[in-house]
Order: structure tokens, then C-alpha cells, then sequence
């Protein structure tokens, strides 16, 4: 039987481009999972955030209890604590990239859970060789991020205040007397809400359209300090439950916070939350499939190559949001764009430096 131990530690050149090459799936995975919350189909059928992150943990809990066949089950107590960080984290995740789209949302968070991931390590483990570096590390991390808030402010428009499904774009184009609805239906909305005293809501949070940016930075911001922690507990898991080993006791206590964190906001009205299983059950299963699916990549590639080389090439999942956002979803135009970028190599540039101080 092929032993990874062994192969990893003798398999020289051809286990170091296993390794990297799974880093670079895991890179894959990490800047998609997030855009089938975008969908327009997601969005036409308004499921929010909420919702789709219920879905989502059912997908990371399935593909984790299929480690079962691989790995002998041994419960990790550690991993309550790890599943409430994430589900908590998830959620201001999809809420992100609704208010603020893929490319700007992910770049925060990453940014964001970089330095908790390492100042919560370094907390706990104290294994950091170089300070000075890593102090530099972390002022490069916190320019990138403001650069990728900056640059989501240039282009930031309210995200999902009407609908811009195919239907109605047809509509558009083939009646300008609807076209010509629209446009006055706008109007009327913005004044007649002005008029009230209250300002243009976000149709999925509820939210005036002028706070939507802030309140996506700060969820962001709040995904990335709660998703920099998540697999800070696994370290102090027991051996049997290391590495991937560890994933079907997160699955479980991901399991057990998902549907109370649900319902929270439903209880003071005793109603239950419509699940939209319809529209949101594939998408949002197949999200946290392919999320989950990066992170056991990037265990397995730490195995093979370290931290150092893994990590890196984990967090360029910011190149590919960056793509996903300018490309599919179109989010940046112009300065915002260049400013996009150019804010995400300065946040790569110091994920490799603080890789370097262990």
C-alpha cells in the first residue's frame, strides 16, 4: 500500500510537484467556493446569505465525514470550537461578497485572516524566527487590504438593489416603454423613500444602500478575524485527529451550530426560515464542497512542501476571485480595477513574507 508518510518525506522532486500542485487546486477551490453565492440565479430567487451559508455548511459537513473511509474516527473536542468559527465566519463571508463582491470581499478577509492566523499562532506556539519580518509582513498585509477597499469603493454600487436577471434585460431591450418603466420606477423608488425621511434599502439585507459598503468591509473584516481562528484549535487536537483526520469532527460540530445560528434571527417572530431548497440547495451544497475540498488539499500539500511554499500558494485564491469578479461578474472598471490588482500583489507579496518568519 502507497504510504504518504514515506513518499513525502522520499519521494524528492516528484512529491515537491505534487505538493505545489495541490496547492495551486487548493488556490482554485478557495477563490470560487464563494461565487455560486452570487449566481444569478441565487440572486433572482433572493435567497440571503443567511440561507445560502445553511446550505453550504451541509456541503463542508458531507465531504468531511467522507475522510471517514480514509481515516479512523476519532472525536476532537477542539473541533466545537473550530465549527463555531466557521460557520460564524461563512456567513459574514457570503454576506461580503453580496454587499461587496467576490474579488474586493475575498481580498479583505484573506488579508484579514492572515494576520489573526499568525498572531494566533504566534500566540500559542511562539515559533516565529524573524519579528522584524514579520512586523513588515503584517504593514504589507494591512496596505493591501486597504487598497482592496479602496478600490471596491471607486467602483461600489448597491449590490442587488433591482434585480438584473435575463428576463428582465430582455425586456429592456426589446420594449423601450419598459426600459423607460424601469428607469422611472428607480426614480420613484429613491424619491419617494427620500421624501419619507428613509434612504434605498438592499433588497436581500434590508439595509440603506448607503451603509452597504461599510457594512461589507465590516463583514469582511469579521470573516477573516473569525476564519483566521478556525484551525487554530486543530494544533491542540490529539494526534489520531491531525491533519485531514480532523475535518469529520469539525463536519460534526459544524453540524450542531448551522441550524442554531439558522434560526436565531427567526425566533422572536416563532416562525421558521424558508430554506429556498429549490434554488439554494445544489449551489450552495456544491460551495462548500468545493471549499472544503481546498482545504484538504492544502493540509495534503502542507505535508508535502511546508507552510512556507503551501500557504503562498493557498492564499493566490485571491488571484483567482480577482479573475472571477473582473471577468464573470465585472465588478471593476477602469482605476478601481488597476487599483484591484495592484492592491492584491501587494497582499500576496506580504502573505510570502509573513510564510518566511517560520
Amino acid at each position: 500500500m502507497w504510504d504518504e508518510a514515506e513518499f513525502a518525506v522520499t519521494g524528492g522532486e516528484r512529491a515537491i510537484a505534487i505538493g505545489v500542485f495541490l496547492a495551486i487546486l487548493s488556490a482554485v477551490a478557495n477563490g470560487s467556493f464563494a461565487v455560486l453565492s452570487k449566481t444569478r440565479s441565487i440572486r433572482r430567487a433572493r435567497v440571503s446569505p443567511l440561507i445560502f451559508n445553511f446550505w453550504a455548511c451541509l456541503g463542508v459537513l458531507l465531504s468531511s465525514l467522507l475522510l471517514l473511509f480514509k481515516y479512523k474516527f476519532v472525536f476532537a473536542l477542539e473541533g466545537l470550537l473550530s465549527g463555531v468559527f466557521f460557520v460564524l465566519s461563512f456567513i459574514n463571508i457570503f454576506r461580503a461578497v453580496r454587499l461587496l463582491g467576490v474579488s474586493v470581499a475575498y481580498g479583505i478577509w484573506a488579508g484579514t485572516a492572515a494576520i489573526v492566523s499568525f498572531m494566533a499562532r504566534e500566540l500559542f506556539e511562539g515559533t516565529t524566527k524573524n519579528l522584524s519580518l514579520a512586523g513588515l509582513a503584517i504593514l504589507v498585509i494591512i496596505i493591501g487590504v486597504l487598497g482592496v477597499a479602496w478600490s471596491g469603493q471607486m467602483s461600489w454600487e448597491p449590490q442587488d438593489f433591482y434585480e438584473d436577471d435575463d428576463h428582465t434585460q430582455t425586456l429592456i431591450q426589446s420594449q423601450p416603454s419598459f426600459a423607460g418603466w424601469v428607469q422611472h420606477r428607480k426614480l420613484w423608488d429613491v424619491a419617494g423613500q427620500s421624501k419619507s425621511g428613509e434612504r434605498p434599502k438592499n433588497v436581500l439585507t434590508g439595509e440603506p444602500a448607503s451603509r452597504s459598503f461599510p457594512a461589507g468591509v465590516f463583514s469582511a473584516v469579521l470573516a477573516g478575524i473569525l476564519g483566521g481562528l478556525v484551525m487554530i484549535p486543530a494544533n491542540q487536537a490529539p494526534d489520531m485527529a491531525q491533519g485531514n483526520a480532523f475535518l469529520p469532527s469539525f463536519g460534526i460540530a459544524v453540524a450542531i451550530f448551522t441550524p442554531i445560528v439558522t434560526s436565531l434571527p427567526y425566533l422572536s417572530g416563532c416562525e421558521l426560515p424558508d430554506l429556498s431548497a429549490r434554488e439554494a440547495a445544489g449551489p450552495g451544497i456544491l460551495s462548500g464542497f468545493i471549499y472544503n475540498i481546498g482545504n484538504m488539499l492544502n493540509i495534503v500539500a502542507i505535508f508535502y512542501v511546508g507552510s512556507s511554499v503551501a500557504y503562498p500558494l493557498f492564499q493566490c485564491g485571491i488571484i483567482v476571485a480577482g479573475i472571477w469578479g473582473m471577468l464573470y461578474f465585472e465588478e471593476s472598471h477602469g482605476n478601481a480595477l488597476i487599483t484591484l490588482w495592484a492592491a492584491d500583489v501587494v497582499l500576496l507579496v506580504g502573505i510570502i513574507l509573513l510564510s518566511l518568519t517560520h
